[in-house]
């Protein structure tokens, strides 16, 4: 999807940032690293799930962190873009991608959450996963039955978990924080024990 904030419909920049993008995940999934480095600047800085936290700068370092994920790749793992969103103006474009990335093991063992299961299978980033059949209801639990205690949530440092926030859970608990944030504040309210 592409959107262009001057209006209009897609842009000739946003086809050209989709086709250097699809080119880049094109040349991670062939384990092709001169291709992979084409197009960046010399003094990227790259932020990456895997460490350093701190992130990675410069192209020598950037250079340095593909060998390890195309071995990895290579006993079995997955690159593929899921959903690619391209949103360009006259001076600048952001682009935000959902990457399917991992071995099948991996991405077994991976648990979804979602703020609202209607939301997020049909508008939110689950949809192609839905539209797909690798991701059913059975499979995504709702933030609010975590918190209601009805389901689990995370159960140890080591689970790996996504979240699809279609946003309403974010601003109920935002909502909710600030409440409580003033009500001391706001002196003798009565409360109810939940």
């Amino acid at each position: 999807m592409t959107h262009d904030i001057a209006g209009g419909g897609a842009t000739d920049d946003e086809a050209r940032i989709r086709g250097l993008i699809e080119r880049w995940a094109r040349a991670v999934h062939e384990g092709d690293l001169e291709a992979v480095l084409a197009d960046h600047a010399d003094d990227i800085v790259m932020f990456d799930v895997p460490p350093p936290d701190d992130g990675v700068r410069g192209t020598a370092a950037y250079r340095e962190t593909w060998p390890p994920f195309f071995e990895w790749q290579r006993q079995g793992a997955v690159f593929d873009i899921v959903d690619l969103d391209i949103t360009a103006g006259r001076d600048v474009a952001f682009a935000r991608a959902l990457l399917r990335c991992g071995t099948a093991e991996e991405l077994a063992r991976v648990r979804v959450f979602c703020d609202d299961w209607e939301q997020a299978s049909h508008n939110g980033d689950l949809v192609h996963a839905v539209e797909a059949g690798v991701l059913r209801r059975d499979d995504v639990t709702e933030l609010g039955a975590v918190l209601a205690g009805t389901a689990e949530g995370r159960r140890s440092a080591d689970e790996a978990t996504a979240f699809d926030s279609t946003g309403l859970a974010i601003q109920d608990l935002a909502i909710a924080l600030a409440a409580l944030e003033r009500l001391d504040a706001l002196g003798d309210i009565p409360t109810i024990e939940l």
